[in-house]
């Protein structure tokens, strides 16, 4: 009685002397090389992406899978470690999660928080960084505002990344103290909270300004920034005899080591 074949070994057929078992091998390469694979609905990679939390038994992130950067979280639980200026009717508030930048009724009256960490410059133009803050308007018009990472504390000078409003218009903003360049931005109701976003690329030099995790506008070239110790500022004028209202909600910044 002869041995039974091995069905491995074998062509796939009489015109392909590819074997079966180099077939399967071939196959489940191909799959594993396929970056679509398991994207379709409902199939396993595609449900990872998608759900809102991922869970994972308690414990089971290691500290070395977290950021290793320098990382800053503020919830504004308190104003410690914070500065403030205002000019005619301007001033501040302040009571948990939010901060409230105001210019009072007073025509051409100006406020401005803002921060300067002690540990190292946080605008440094050789390392990579993102900033985000979620904040709102009292109202639409009447007002001129900066907020962004850099010197913007007078709303004068200007040296870093932002955004600015005027009037009811809002735009994307960059500046070196003598240079200043601004990008338009529309669809974006002010009085509504957004998320600002700033990352910058070090090397090749990128900068990507994001509202609500939308890209909005990007630049790679042009006056870029000088290093600058300020964290962050959030600077409010009124250009009528009215209040107005900045409202900043949360901080999150990021830097490479």
């Amino acid at each position: 009685m002869s041995a039974l074949p091995n069905w491995g070994e074998l062509a796939k057929s009489v015109d392909d002397p590819e074997t079966i078992e180099e077939a399967i091998v071939r196959l489940i390469a191909e799959h594993a090389a396929d970056p679509t694979a398991h994207l379709g609905s409902g199939e396993s990679l595609e449900a990872h992406k998608t759900e809102g939390m991922i869970d994972h038994p308690a414990g089971s992130v290691a500290v070395d899978k977290l950021p290793q950067k320098r990382v800053i979280i503020s919830a504004y639980e308190s104003l410690d470690g914070w500065l403030d200026f205002a000019t005619g009717s301007g001033g501040k508030s302040h009571d948990l999660g939010t901060v409230q930048v105001t210019t009072g009724a007073t025509i051409n009256s100006t406020s401005v928080v803002w921060t300067v960490p002690s540990f190292r410059s946080a605008l440094l133009m050789n390392k990579n960084f993102s900033w985000k803050s979620t904040v709102k308007f009292s109202h639409n018009t009447s007002q001129l505002s900066y907020f962004g990472i850099g010197y913007i504390a007078d709303g004068a000078d200007f040296n870093g990344f932002g955004f600015k409003v005027s009037g009811g218009q809002l735009y994307a903003w960059m500046g070196d103290f003598t240079n200043f360049t601004e990008f338009e931005i529309t669809g974006v109701t002010l009085t509504t909270p957004h998320a600002y976003e700033i990352r910058y690329q070090a090397d090749p030099q990128v900068v990507r300004f994001y509202i609500d995790g939308t890209l909005v506008k990007e630049w790679s070239s042009g006056n870029f920034p000088e290093d600058d110790d300020g964290l962050a500022g959030f600077w409010i004028k009124n250009t009528a005899a009215a209040l107005r209202v900045l409202y900043t909600a949360d901080l999150v910044y990021e830097q490479d080591n």
